[in-house]
């Protein structure tokens, strides 16, 4: 199983699943779901550095 974002599709979904962990988590450290937040946010961002208009021209050049 892949678990990388693939697309802007499922980076989308990713984004709207944040908000709404984050929505229901809030700031309790003892929610059963506060750990998945940390693990969405890491997927989210490997997409977004990988994605980066600097990361596109830096492969060109």
């Amino acid at each position: 199983m892949n678990a990388a974002i693939e697309n802007d599709l499922q980076y989308e979904q990713m984004i709207a699943l944040l908000n709404g962990l984050l929505d229901t988590v809030r700031d309790d450290a003892c929610h059963p779901l506060y750990s998945l937040i940390a693990v969405v946010g890491d997927l989210i961002e490997t997409y977004e550095v990988g994605h980066e208009p600097n990361s596109q021209v830096a492969q060109v050049g």
